[in-house]
Formats: C-alpha cells, sequence, structure tokens
C-alpha cells in the first residue's frame, strides 16, 4: 500500500473513531488540558526523536528538548509532511531548534495528500494533540502548526480554524494566500521556499496579500528547489515567533509572568556574552530586540532588567562602529575648515611662517570643495612635519612606519591632528588586514571627532568595510546605510561600494557555504597576522561545527528525496508559480536568507601568506583525521567550487607548518587573540 492510501485509510479511522469535529465548531484540546504531567513522560526521552501512536492509530515522531522539565509548561510544534513525507527526519531537522527554543515537537507520520478534507485533518491534530497532553505540561495557547508543501497547507487551514491554540505557523514550500478576514491577525506566518521551488511564487503573492490584512508573516527564500529549509532558518523563525509572542502576550497570570521573566533574563543574558565576548554590534542588535519585545511591563523585577538594557543602548549607540550614526551628523565642511582657522591663529606656538603656508594650502582649494579634505590634511603637514613623514610613509606603502608615526600624534592637543591621525592610522591598519586595530581609531574620527576632520564620511565608511570584514554584517549594513544617508556628496567609487557592501551581506546567510568561506578568509588573515591563540582556534572549531552542520542538511535532503509534492487544493486553497521571485540570472530582488558564491575561482586571498605560526595548534581540535573526514564528504556533497576552496585552505595550513618550520618559528608563535 503506497503512502497516500496509509493516509486516507488511517485519516477515515480518525473520522470513523468519532474524533471528528466540525470545522471552526469544536477545538481540539483546550486550556483546562494542560495540567500537569507525569514526571517521566511515557514513551518519550528528551533529547532524542521518539515513536508514539495516538488514538485512531496516528503514529507521530515526537522530541522533548534536551532540557526538559516536567513542572514547566512547553510551547508545541504539530507538523504535517506531503505524502512523501518523512516524520522522523522531520522531528530530527526541528530538533536542534527545538533545545534552543525550549519547545517540543510532535510530527504526524500520515502524510497530507491534497485532497483530505479539513474535518478529517482536524480528527488527526485533536489526536496529536491528546497523546501529547497525557505526556507534557503543554502551553494553552501557544502551539505551532508547521508543514512542507501540501502539510503547510494543512498547518495554516488548522491554525485558521483554531486560533485559541495557536500562536504562529511554520509553512514550507507553499503558503495559499486566504480570503480577507479568515486568518487571525495574532497567528503569524513564517515561510520558506527553494528559488527553484516551482511554488516559489506562490509564496511571494501570498505576503503582499497578508501585509494588506495586517498579518505578521516573515518569508525566507533559500537556494534550493522543492525541499526542507535549511536547519538554520527553523531556528531564526523560532527566534522571531517566540518575540512576538512576548511582544503581544496578554496573559497575566503568575505563570505567564514568570515565564515572561525568565525569557527576558536568558535574553539579556544573550546581550551580556557579547560583550564579554567583545561583540558590541551583535550585544547592541540583541538588546534593542530586548527592548521592543519586553518594555511594556509594569513587574518591578523586569522593569529592572529593560532599564540595564536601555542604559546598554544608550552606550552602545555612542560607537558608530556600532550603531552607526544615530549620535552624531556631519558638520558642514565650512564649519569644519572654519574653526581649524580660528584655532590655528589663536595659537601662539605655531611659527608665522608655517601658519602662512598651512593658510595658503586652505585657500587654494576654497573654490572646489572636493579638494578640501586633502588641502586640511596637507595644512596640517605643513604645521607638523611628523605628519608630513606619516603621510610620505603612507605613499611609500610603508605602512607600519606610517602607523608608528601617526600613533605618536594621535594623544596630539591639536584636536584636528589627533583626528586625522586616528583617521590615516586607521586606513593604514586597514591596508594591513588589521580591522580589530583600525575600528576603534576611525569610530573616533567618524563619531566623537567629526566635527575635527573632513574625513569623517571615509572613516564612517571604512569601519564599515572592517565589520564586513569580521563577519559583524548587521552593523556593516547599519554603517553603510549611514553612510549613503549622510554623505549624499562622497566620492561615487566608494558610494557604490558601501551599495554593493550592502547588497552582498542581505543575501548570505548565517550558516550558509558563503558564510562558511567568509569565515574560512578570517581565519586565513589571522593566521597571517599571526594571531594563534585560542579564540582563533575556536573560530576554526566553530568553521568545522558549520561544515558538519551542511553536510548533515545535505544528507537530509538526500534521504528525503528532496522533498516535494504539494499542488493546490484541500487545506487552504490553491496556487502555483513558475519560481522564485526575481526571475533567473543575477542577485534575487528581495532579501534572501543563503546565496550561493559565484562562479569561478574561489575568493580566498592570498593564501600563501597565511603560514606564520603553527597551523597544527591552530587548528585546535580539528585533528587530521577529523579533517579528512569533513573534506572526503564534501566532495561527494558540494559543488566543484567549494570542494576546491576546502582543498586550497587546508593546503594553505599545511604549507604553513612547512613555512613555520623552515623559519624556525616556534609552535603556536605570535599573539594571543
Amino acid at each position: 500500500m503506497n503512502t497516500a492510501a496509509r493516509a486516507a485509510l488511517c485519516l477515515a479511522a480518525a473520522a470513523a473513531a468519532g474524533l471528528a469535529a466540525a470545522a471552526g465548531v469544536v477545538a481540539p484540546g483546550s486550556p483546562s488540558a494542560a495540567g500537569p504531567a507525569p514526571p517521566a513522560p511515557a514513551g518519550l526521552a528528551p533529547g532524542e526523536v521518539c515513536r508514539i501512536t495516538a488514538d485512531a492509530d496516528v503514529p507521530l515522531a515526537c522530541y522533548l528538548p534536551a532540557g526538559y522539565d516536567p513542572e514547566k509548561r512547553y510551547p508545541v510544534v504539530y507538523g504535517f509532511s506531503p505524502a512523501d513525507g518523512n516524520a522522523d527526519a522531520a522531528a530530527r531537522r526541528w530538533s536542534r531548534t527545538a533545545d534552543q527554543a525550549g519547545w517540543v515537537v510532535a510530527w504526524c507520520d500520515l502524510g497530507v495528500a491534497d485532497a483530505v478534507k479539513v474535518e478529517d485533518l482536524q480528527a488527526v491534530l485533536k489526536a496529536m494533540m491528546a497523546a501529547v497532553e497525557k505526556r507534557v505540561r503543554v502551553h494553552p495557547r501557544r502551539s505551532y502548526a508547521a508543514g512542507l508543501a501540501a502539510g503547510a497547507r494543512a498547518a495554516l487551514a488548522l491554525a485558521r480554524l483554531h486560533p485559541e491554540r495557536f500562536a504562529g505557523v511554520f509553512c514550507e514550500g507553499a503558503l495559499a494566500a486566504v480570503p480577507r478576514g479568515e486568518h487571525p491577525r495574532h497567528v503569524a506566518v513564517f515561510a520558506m521556499a527553494g528559488r527553484r521551488d516551482p511554488h516559489a511564487a506562490e509564496v511571494a503573492m501570498a505576503k503582499v496579500i497578508f501585509d494588506a490584512q495586517g498579518i505578521p508573516l516573515e518569508v525566507r527564500f533559500f537556494d534550493g528547489g522543492a525541499e526542507p529549509a535549511p536547519g538554520r532558518l527553523l531556528e531564526e523563525g523560532a527566534r522571531w515567533m517566540s518575540r512576538l509572542w512576548f511582544i503581544h502576550q496578554d496573559d497575566d497570570s503568575p505563570e505567564a509572568r514568570r515565564e515572561r521573566l525568565a525569557a527576558a533574563r536568558d535574553a539579556l543574558a544573550e546581550v551580556r556574552k557579547c560583550l564579554q565576548d567583545d561583540d558590541r554590534p551583535s550585544a547592541y542588535a540583541r538588546a534593542l530586540e530586548f527592548q521592543e519585545t519586553f518594555q511594556n511591563t509594569t513587574d518591578d523585577a523586569l522593569g529592572a532588567l529593560v532599564a540595564e538594557a536601555a542604559a546598554l543602548i544608550a552606550d552602545l549607540r555612542r560607537d558608530p562602529a556600532v550603531a552607526g550614526l544615530e549620535s552624531y551628523r556631519p558638520p558642514r565642511p565650512a564649519d569644519v575648515v572654519g574653526a581649524f582657522r580660528e584655532a590655528c591663529r589663536a595659537d601662539a606656538k605655531i611659527e608665522p611662517a608655517r601658519l602662512a603656508a598651512a593658510m595658503h594650502v586652505l585657500d587654494g582649494a576654497a573654490d572646489d570643495p572636493s579638494r578640501l579634505p586633502d588641502a586640511l590634511a596637507d595644512a596640517l603637514a605643513e604645521l607638523h612635519p611628523k605628519f608630513r613623514q606619516a603621510l610620505d610613509a603612507l605613499d611609500r606603502e610603508d605602512l607600519l612606519a606610517a602607523a608608528a608615526l601617526l600613533d605618536e600624534l594621535g594623544g596630539s592637543a591639536d584636536p584636528a591632528l589627533s583626528a586625522h591621525a586616528a583617521y590615516f592610522g586607521g586606513r593604514a591598519r586597514v591596508m594591513l588586514e588589521r580591522y580589530e586595530e583600525a575600528m576603534p581609531l576611525l569610530a573616533k574620527a567618524a563619531g566623537e571627532w567629526i566635527d575635527r576632520t573632513l574625513f569623517s564620511g571615509e572613516s564612517l565608511f571604512l569601519v564599515g568595510v572592517c565589520q564586513t570584514e569580521l563577519l559583524r554584517r548587521q552593523a556593516a549594513l547599519r554603517i553603510m546605510s549611514d553612510f549613503l544617508k549622510f554623505y549624499p556628496d562622497a566620492p561615487e567609487r566608494m558610494r557604490v561600494g558601501a551599495d554593493y557592501v550592502a547588497r552582498t551581506i542581505r543575501a548570505i546567510a548565517d550558516g550558509s557555504l558563503p558564510d562558511v568561506q567568509d569565515r574560512m578568509d578570517d581565519c586565513r588573515r589571522l593566521l597571517k597576522l599571526q594571531y594563534s591563540g585560542k579564540p582563533t582556534q575556536d573560530r576554526q572549531d566553530r568553521i568545522i561545527a558549520m561544515l558538519d552542520r551542511l553536510i548533515e542538511e545535505a544528507e537530509e535532503r538526500e534521504r528525503n528525496g528532496g522533498g516535494g509534492g504539494g499542488g493546490g487544493g484541500g487545506g487552504g486553497g490553491g496556487g502555483g508559480g513558475s519560481g522564485p521571485p526575481g526571475g533567473t540570472g543575477g542577485r534575487p530582488t528581495s532579501p534572501a536568507t543563503e546565496s550561493a558564491a559565484p562562479p569561478g575561482e574561489a575568493r580566498m586571498g592570498a593564501l600563501g601568506r597565511a603560514s606564520r605560526g603553527s597551523p597544527d595548534e591552530v587548528w585546535g581540535a580539528a585533528r587530521q583525521r577529523q579533517r579528512d573526514e569533513v573534506l572526503n564528504v564534501l566532495k561527494t556533497k558540494f559543488p566543484e567550487r567549494y570542494r576546491e576552496l576546502l582543498e586550497q585552505y587546508y593546503k594553505s595550513l599545511q604549507e604553513g607548518d612547512r613555512a613555520g618550520a623552515a623559519a624556525g618559528l616556534a609552535p603556536g608563535a605570535g599573539a594571543e587573540r
């Protein structure tokens, strides 16, 4: 018997057993069902995918989060697959998200065919809910429906019919638009689709309709066809759903207040962890999320956390490398030059001949505003011979000598000199790929000292470059957006570059192959600079973990046969489409969460120079056997350009080992970064 026939028979059996409910009349489950659960849920083990059978022989694949606590009440994801789906694979795919979000997963093993009646689906849902509630304390109003293809249509229909239980829906590969007024506005939707999925256009069209009705909807497209979405998108969706719940929660019961306070403490702990790791941009983004989520409160304990977050935000906003120009606005060039002239004339220590030479340089650029930034720097060079030496060293590309001279000038009592020393010193370090050292210098010139130099725009642009290279992409996006907004007269090449960086950032998802490529290039840079300490090893360990996960996802897609199924029809309307939004070729017209690297040579930079230090120690936990295993799987799972990229990278590490030994470098030589 095929899967579809088996599904139809089981659904009929459920209806015959008296579990069918009239659409929209009888809700499956009820708040009263969410009572205390047995300490050891029957048939379930935390951290494992387990099989249970609900009433009417409805088989389920269930997952309890690894930190399961029988005293807590849990949100539950009720999932549905298409006719050729695999419930065990779906539950495994959701397990990491369940652990992070603290959710329970119950996935139905009855594949949903398009022709299945809504009444029969409700019967199965009621059986699923009853089976879970016998074993777990379930949150009475915070369930989530999920599904792939035809299963997504079923999930959407069930959530619409029972809004008193569902807070959101996860739709993969299908998203049927609904007539006005039929979808409750509090039931959010997180939709995912491969760009080559035949139903991707349907998802894009539904976005327009949902937005018009005021229904919360987020859409993510990924590289792929009619297949399950990458697990990282499930995690992103779960985070978004959780935030929406706490923003709009209206339950004032003691248990709801405790849950809200516990969630707030966990969220603020993430902010503190980012600060501890010196990742201020991520701390800022998380603090903003925290404030938006929890700011409306009358609870004193939660109010204290909100106040702490507000203080952190106020401090971080003063740093252009974190928040862009929220606390600063560029002055008029004439005001900067005027203040410089007045300060020079008021300084009795300046020799008259040097003062006259400096003023002559500025006068020569008075009729051409585009020349004023360089003219101001040249005027400073007339006043300060050491600054002239530093600029000459930069012209010769003697970057280390220039940086040393500029560091000496950074503490000058002359505010214009200190600001220009910061800008040029930061620029020298950018050319040396020392982005961590460059950023605080450039941020001063772009923010606190914005009225001392006409290179504040260039400084902000370079701050964005640094954050991009350091993989702090959301901060880079804020910075480049502010650069384009506040410096409309900047050179065209810089504005084009800023726009390119912003579009590239929007097209890369955390954990995707392009993201791994960028992280590998960052490790190449750290090796070149001899930053071979534990932080570098931790970054490379993370690369291995990310590759492992990509391999798992690739193997999961193979086991599932690429997902599939799901035309129009039962459970929520038809639809279709010929492909992803934006057509084929070029960049997608809408922000994407994953992007393939362009064809051709892999962009890894000068790997041959990444040979300092001891690569074996730098690579840390990635022993040779582990590297070989990863590489062997990648050879069969991923496109040729990524295989070449990884082979080249590992080869550079091995060559670095030999080069380090030949140079007499001790293992682990270099700065501890």
